[in-house]
């Protein structure tokens, strides 16, 4: 199939275009469309597949933190606006089939397949590959938007804490974040506190405006 020549200088440099590189450009290609651009844009992936290398091509290293969770998940948030994009593959996306599985497990016991085998997982890897570039992006991903800004900013002596209301834990209060009227921990955010080293005090005012602090 075509693809564009972006997206075949990372499979070029990679070495093949395998359905997880092609994930990793298509969220970061649903994120470019979201925020217009990838200016002041962060993002997390939750895997270390062949995903991140479209990130780290397209992002850079710098403005990337990768959680090994085995999760085909990706989150960018635009650290200007607070505004952030989910995306959670959906698992049929990638799902192969059970004679192709059997390839693979012969190829992992140094055991050679016949041609016309290569052939067919070969044909349902490039379907596959298809399938995540050219399907619409809410069959390809579940797709979540939110805001998060830090719930405001404190000086690191100041022991003022409170509980991050999805795990319960206690946290500084400058290490919470407002989740669309909720404080999370930055892992229940899922987002990196780094992203929004450079907000500014009159941001953490007007993100505290009407919340009452524990003393």
């Amino acid at each position: 199939m075509l693809v564009s020549l972006e997206l075949k200088a990372i499979a070029d440099k990679h070495g093949v275009l395998s359905p997880e590189l092609a994930l990793g450009y298509r969220a970061i290609g649903l994120a470019r469309q979201e925020f217009d651009s990838l200016d002041h844009v962060r993002a997390a992936v939750f895997n270390t597949t062949a995903a991140r290398l479209a990130f780290d091509a397209l992002l850079g290293p710098g403005d990337v933190s990768v959680r090994d969770c085995g999760r085909h998940a990706y989150t960018f948030c635009h650290t200007f606006t607070g505004s952030v994009l989910r995306l959670d593959a959906r698992a049929e996306v990638l799902h192969l089939p059970a004679c192709c599985r059997l390839i693979e497990d012969q190829w992992l016991r140094g055991q050679p397949s016949a041609d016309d085998a290569v052939a067919a997982y070969q044909a349902v890897v490039s379907e596959m590959v298809a399938t995540v570039l050219t399907d619409p992006p809410e069959h390809v991903f579940s797709v979540r938007r939110y805001r998060c800004r830090p719930a405001g900013e404190y000086p690191d002596v100041l022991c003022r804490f409170a509980r991050c209301e999805r795990c319960a834990a206690w946290i500084r209060l400058n290490r919470l974040y407002d989740v669309e009227g909720f404080l999370l921990c930055a892992a229940c955010a899922e987002i990196e506190p780094s992203w929004f080293a450079r907000t500014s005090s009159a941001d953490a005012a007007r993100a505290m405006h009407g919340r009452t602090w524990p003393r």
